[in-house]
């Protein structure tokens, strides 16, 4: 279950700038199909995302109550 996701820019720093919050179930049911676990975004063939901005997704597991947090990339 989705609780909620935040984009972040990556500046050339190294640093993240928040951009913006979803937290809306319409929100994040349309950013959930755009997303990629950072950890499978080794390939840019297999999966394009942009390099700028990364999305903290929070889930909640139903049976135990608590919140995952999933660090993830946007797709091209």
């Amino acid at each position: 279950m989705l609780v909620s996701a935040e984009r972040f820019r990556i500046l050339e720093n190294g640093y993240r700038a928040s951009e913006a919050l979803y937290e809306s179930e319409e929100d994040l049911t349309k950013l959930a199909s755009q997303l990629v676990v950072r950890d499978f975004a080794v390939n840019p063939l297999l999966y394009p995302v942009n390099p700028s901005c990364e999305i903290l997704l929070k889930t909640k597991d139903p049976s135990s109550g608590s919140i995952l947090e999933a660090d993830c990339a946007l797709r091209k």
